[in-house]
């Protein structure tokens, strides 16, 4: 088994933006040194200053070097055939396979990661950066931030590894599955490992555990997994995998419920990587309220937390535009509902209250309440019934009145479908357009899933 060890020095920290300044080479047994290869390469871009700061390595160095098409034939030979190696595999490889294949040379080669390698053979360390990890063994690092001297430190680390590996960890890694040898660097194995097969939704924390990724998937383990495969090139890319540092995850028993969830976690914590369902939505709701003179009157306004409304509306215009059907359908007043600037047009449709007699104010609200409660009426309401995570329940969303309400999982030995008996086990969650449409188009679908229960709420109040 021969091993091709590897460091690269670059002009930035992405293969797709930026070029490889420097590369060097160790072919190894694991014993002892086979051949080495070492020159600077010129990256035909600029070198920023930080970067010449931290390798000494700037434009003026690199101006008579070789560019990597021209040494990419003897890079590619010395690497066919043999583990490549590198601490923290994954960013040299994507430099050096980015630039062969520009260059018309296709790399598959097995990856051994020291620093992964190193935490299951040498536990406990408080950093495993290449530095301290090389301090903590008592191996000598000389020419620091340069590609051959790190590259003859990962040397003398892999050897050392070799020669403690008593449990035969590095037989395992290189047996592994392709998509936990990919596995972010901050992320434990064991942690991936014990992924579910199974639906729901699995969120991506970072080391300080902030969420900055949400996602759905049918099986959570293989979802995972292709997040991690191949050898992302972007900034973002590689940026969003470096970062994933914990992985946690909520079974659901639908799809349905999956894309619920998702859509749900998504507009409440806005994760970073998220892009889609990020759009800030402004939702409107119409309420009702008693004013100073005890008239009972409705209005949109934006949708406030907890506050019981008559029903919900894309945005302000929407909400007039129901209101407006309401004063036409149950000849209300206008002047009550927002519409004074319609009174004229409206007067001959409307209205059996009134904006300046009091004394029929209780008829007036007594009407009101009746309306609303008829409007609602003409809002869906039902539950869907679906399986549960156990032979023993089942699942069920509750839709009212023309909104999703919140899911959960009910017994199984629950066979009358009612508002009242499923509300105790029902989780409620804040809706968005988005999930009204999803419940909506899937129930014209599930025809027997459907159970349609009566209105549930009473008439709102501000």
């Amino acid at each position: 088994m021969l091993y091709a060890i590897v460091d690269i020095e670059t002009s930035g920290g992405y293969a797709s933006a930026a070029g490889i300044t420097e590369i060097a080479i160790i072919i190894t047994d694991g014993v002892t040194v086979i051949e080495e290869y070492e020159t600077l390469i010129n990256p035909l871009q600029n070198i920023p200053y930080y970067i010449t700061k931290l390798t000494g390595i700037n434009n003026a160095t690199v101006a008579a070097a070789p560019t990597f098409a021209e040494v990419a034939p003897t890079i590619y030979n010395l690497l066919l055939g043999k583990i490549f190696v590198a601490h923290n595999v994954n960013f040299d490889y994507s430099f050096v396979n980015h630039q062969l294949k520009q260059n018309g040379y296709e790399l598959n080669s097995k990856k051994l990661c020291t620093v992964r390698y190193g935490k299951k053979v040498i536990t406990g360390l408080r950093s495993y950066s290449l530095g301290n990890f090389c301090k903590a063994v008592g191996i000598t690092v000389t020419n620091r931030h340069r590609a051959g001297g790190d590259c003859m430190a990962t040397f003398y680390l892999l050897k050392r590894l070799l020669a403690e590996d008593v449990n035969g960890e590095l037989s395992i890694l290189l047996k592994n599955i392709k998509s936990e040898k990919n596995l972010p660097l901050q992320l434990q194995a064991s942690e991936y490992g014990q992924l579910p097969n199974s639906m729901g939704v699995y969120y991506f924390y970072d080391s300080k555990q902030k969420l900055i990724y949400v996602g759905k998937a049918i099986n959570i383990k293989k979802r995972v997994a292709s997040h991690f495969a191949g050898n992302a090139i972007t900034k973002q890319r590689q940026e969003f995998i470096r970062n994933i540092a914990t992985i946690k995850y909520t079974l659901v028993a639908t799809e349905l419920m999956c894309l619920i969830l998702e859509s749900t976690e998504i507009k409440k914590y806005w994760p970073k990587y998220n892009k889609a369902q990020k759009r800030y939505e402004h939702q409107f709701a119409i309420y009702s309220y008693t004013n100073q003179n005890d008239v009972m009157q409705l209005c949109v306004e934006k949708r406030k937390k907890n506050l019981p409304y008559i029903v919900t509306a894309k945005n302000h215009v929407d909400g007039l535009n129901i209101l407006r059907n309401m004063v036409v359908a149950y000849k209300l007043c206008p002047n009550f509902c927002m519409l004074t600037y319609m009174a004229t047009e409206l007067v001959h449709h409307t209205c059996n209250g009134t904006c300046s007699q009091y004394k029929t104010v209780r008829l007036y609200n007594n009407n009101l309440q009746k309306a609303i409660v008829s409007f609602q009426k003409t809002q869906p309401s039902f539950l869907l019934v679906g399986e549960g995570l156990e032979a023993t329940e089942q699942s069920v969303i509750v839709f009212v009145n023309g909104n999703f309400e919140g899911m959960g999982y009910i017994p199984k030995a629950i066979t009358t479908y009612t508002y009242k008996i499923v509300q105790p086990y029902i989780t409620t969650y804040k809706t968005n357009e988005y999930i009204n449409n999803l419940i909506l188009n899937y129930s014209e679908q599930q025809h027997a899933a459907i159970h349609i229960i009566k209105a549930t709420k009473a008439a709102p109040t501000l």
